[in-house]
């Protein structure tokens, strides 16, 4: 895919440009995320020409520093509101470019006791301005450094102000910013109340990067996708890989866990991913639910998890593998469609709902939701339907006795292969490694925060040289998202701990020293 820098400190505008150009072969990647360092200084003017000319120039500056490839596009983007009334009162666009500042300032109420005051004209536009940098090959052809796209749409503010919570699948159809008054042309709700399909149709954004996207096709800048071809040495094609299924606290996770610990698997928690996605869109002190975000993200797209669970596999080369935390059969099947090159076997877990429940309160799970809540919402998302699809294992007495049944039941005519493969970095393997040398168990492993983990890794290095400053364990966690680790708030701060996904790779990491 080609890969394209935006320049933003905003995860929300991240999630937007990636939605309005996921029918392409394009990724979008945050400059933060990509290069560790920090975007451009937007200057507060109110010229709009002259702030995209110094923005341009300023995240010019730290690609340059960054050592970007600059025959490679790179964008950023600027969002201004002209309410007509106020505008023509100030003898200026209002509030134009200072928009963000603006809201922080402005309750409804005042800004509805002003625009009734003018004479209750509620027309406003929305406008979006894209910069996108020009390979130095092509500044000739076009005679700049950069392309400016623009797009507006138009429409009123509401009469009235409307309580509602932001949608969890797309954060900028949200309760905060200048999307929570703005009603589109032709409609009666503001725009973050409309479903995704309407929003799309009135998105100030779109305009500017269907632009992009005719830029980049017709320089020819857009890549091929190639079909995957499988590496046919990976101990994923060798051996048997397990799908596990099954309501909460049936014993899918300490199956795994003990499938790894005693044959060599690589486990992979689906709902590590989830909370991957909902990170991605959302800050950790986000109040919105993440069981809600999972159950409409499952219901928009029900292999959303699963498509990201097969991208990890092809990318670190695992195997075998067993998954957990699939809650539909069309995850698995998909799963199966696109490794078809290895064997699935999948099995459904089952235990007594007594037996279930006391488990679910020796595991304090009752944070978000109650026991009962939540075996609706995975009955209701499929888990139910699982059970007469797939071989069971019966998990009703004590633990030696669900591992017995798994060796019989799975392992017992098969001739396992393994061959361990990891791409990792070394900073990487130091913080996965730290990490699990300190974890007990899922409910009390604890969670460190970065100076913590630094004192860690150093207290294990003999080597002074190799020891790492908590700067840079705070970069590499700033950088961007992992799948590998479980993110906290606690007191006010960013608190990691592995994930199961992380602790599979950690124990894997460790084999590969070893060897």
């Amino acid at each position: 895919m080609f890969k394209l820098i935006f320049f933003t400190s905003s995860k929300i505008k991240l999630a937007h440009a990636r939605h309005l150009l996921k029918e392409t072969d394009i990724e979008v990647v945050g400059f933060k995320e990509h290069s560790y360092m920090a975007d451009y200084i937007e200057p507060r003017i109110s010229n709009r020409m002259e702030l995209l000319k110094i923005s341009y120039e300023g995240a010019l500056d730290q690609a340059k520093k960054a050592k970007l490839n600059l025959e490679n596009p790179f964008i950023l983007e600027d969002t201004s509101v002209n309410i007509y009334a106020l505008s023509k009162k100030y003898g200026k666009e209002t509030p134009g470019l200072d928009i963000k500042y603006w809201m922080k300032e402005i309750s409804f109420n005042k800004l509805d006791s002003e625009l009734k005051s003018l004479g209750n004209n509620r027309v406003v536009e929305v406008r979006s301005d894209l910069i996108v940098h020009i390979p130095i090959h092509l500044r000739e052809k076009y005679g700049s450094k950069f392309l400016h796209f623009t797009g507006k749409v138009f429409g009123k503010i509401i009469n009235n102000e409307i309580l509602f919570n932001t949608q969890s699948l797309y954060p900028w159809l949200d309760n905060k910013t200048f999307n929570k008054w703005f009603c589109p042309a032709d409609q009666t709700k503001p725009i973050s109340m409309l479903d995704i399909k309407t929003a799309d149709r009135y998105d100030f954004r779109k305009s500017c990067f269907n632009h992009l996207i005719n830029f980049l096709n017709n320089e020819g800048l857009l890549n091929s996708r190639k079909p995957y071809e499988p590496r046919l040495d990976s101990s994923i094609i060798l051996n048997k890989n397990i799908i596990l299924v099954g309501l909460q606290c049936t014993g899918k996770t300490t199956s795994a866990q003990y499938m790894c610990d005693t044959y060599d698997y690589f486990h992979i928690e689906a709902s590590d991913f989830m909370h991957l996605m909902f990170r991605k869109l959302h800050s950790v002190k986000s109040d919105i639910p993440v069981s809600s975000f999972a159950m409409e993200m499952l219901a928009r797209d029900p292999v959303a998890i699963a498509r990201e669970v097969v991208e990890f596999i092809e990318q670190y080369n695992v195997g075998p593998v067993v998954i957990t935390g699939y809650r539909m059969i069309k995850e698995v099947d998909y799963t199966r469609e696109c490794l078809s090159y290895a064997d699935f076997e999948c099995y459904f877990i089952k235990s007594s709902t007594s037996a279930r429940k006391d488990r679910f309160i020796i595991r304090n799970r009752g944070q978000e939701e109650s026991f009962t809540s939540r075996d609706e919402r995975e009955s209701k998302m499929g888990v139910g339907d699982m059970k007469t699809a797939y071989n069971c294992i019966n998990n009703s007495k004590e633990i030696p006795h669900l591992f017995n049944k798994i060796d019989q039941t799975i392992f017992s005519k098969w001739n396992y292969t393994h061959t361990p493969k990891a791409i990792v970095t070394d900073l990487f393997e130091k913080i996965l490694i730290a990490l699990d040398t300190n974890w007990t168990n899922e409910v009390e492993s604890e969670f460190f925060t970065t100076t913590e983990i630094s004192k860690l890794i150093n207290s294990s290095s003999n080597n002074i040289e190799n020891s790492k400053h908590k700067d840079n364990i705070s970069r590499f966690f700033n950088q961007k998202d992992y799948v590998f680790f479980d993110v906290h708030l606690i007191n006010g701060r960013k608190k990691y701990r592995l994930s199961n996904t992380g602790r599979s790779m950690a124990k894997l990491i460790c084999k590969k020293q070893s060897t």
